[in-house]
């Protein structure tokens, strides 16, 4: 779910079914420095020109993140 309404470039998200921050300790280990927030659980990314070429990436490494962390739920 997504935190509050972006009116800019900041996107922060969160999940009330997975570990948002084990997604984050993936999405870590392949490359994004996301930023992990508190009250709720949550990431976010600031969201820039830069970003735009390689948003299908992003988007498929996170979609590869919550599918690992849901078929391998911690403690």
């Amino acid at each position: 779910f997504i935190i509050g309404r972006p009116d800019m470039t900041v996107v922060a998200f969160g999940s009330n079914v997975v570990d948002i921050f084990e997604v984050n300790d993936i999405m870590s280990s392949k490359g994004w420095h996301l930023n992990a927030l508190q009250r709720p659980n949550s990431i976010h990314i600031c969201m820039t020109l830069q970003h735009v070429p390689i948003l299908d990436d992003f988007l498929r490494d996170l979609r590869e993140s919550v599918k690992t962390v849901k078929e391998n739920p911690g403690p």
